[in-house]
């Protein structure tokens, strides 16, 4: 919806935040969940992207127990028996 021309860059951080509140709730719930943030290089680039992939992270970041890991933290993790 965000990459089509006619849409507005609050495209992105709507569509974001409708997608973390919810997968945020499941979690709450006892089903852990992950999202990533994900600009590809020709889109992100855009001067006006950046304001709202910004408020994406600083949305997620002022809720509580949310982890912002690197791809190798996610490795780890998943590397790890299962208990």
């Amino acid at each position: 919806i965000w990459q089509k021309p006619q849409n507005p860059p609050s495209a992105y951080y709507e569509g974001f935040k409708e997608t973390f509140d919810y997968l945020y709730e499941e979690g709450r719930q006892g089903s852990p969940k992950w999202i990533d943030l994900l600009l590809h290089c020709d889109l992100g680039g855009r001067p006006t992207l950046m304001p709202a992939f910004e408020r994406a992270i600083q949305y997620a970041k002022g809720r509580e127990g949310v982890w912002f890991a690197r791809r190798r933290e996610i490795r780890s993790l998943l590397l790890l028996p299962a208990p």
